[in-house]
């Protein structure tokens, strides 16, 4: 379940807040296609991807990435999720998509992910 991305219609983004902050985890990291498939377990399934910028129409947070510097503007910060799924990848030895189940049922889908150690972890959606 990567992250939607602006191939897909949807509500346009608005525009994020004025000022910002830096970030160590960078605009580029999403261009990593085996992070980004994580990210997107870890930010859900109504925020949507365009080009350097998140939007979540569902609670209208925006987050827009220029190589370190983040500006947002909503009720969650978009990019801080990222920077913890970016981590918590990086912790999961950079997993890539092809090492994960999906298996789908009445309930909906779930994805699966068992690291070397035997550890597992589970998302729903």
């Amino acid at each position: 379940m990567p992250l939607r991305s602006a191939d897909e219609p949807g509500p346009p983004a608005p525009e994020p807040g004025a000022g910002g902050r830096t970030t160590a985890t960078g605009s580029r990291v999403l261009d990593d296609h085996g992070f980004s498939f994580w990210a997107g377990l870890h930010l859900g399934p109504t925020v949507v991807r365009c080009g350097s910028t998140l939007h979540d129409p569902a609670d209208g947070s925006v987050a827009y990435v220029q190589d370190d510097t983040v500006l947002v503007s909503g009720p969650r910060d978009l990019w801080q999720l990222i920077e913890a799924a970016h981590r918590s990848w990086l912790d999961h030895n950079r997993p890539r998509r092809e090492w994960f189940t999906v298996e789908a049922g009445p309930e909906g889908l779930l994805v699966g992910y068992t690291a070397p150690d035997g550890s597992s972890t589970r998302w729903s959606s």
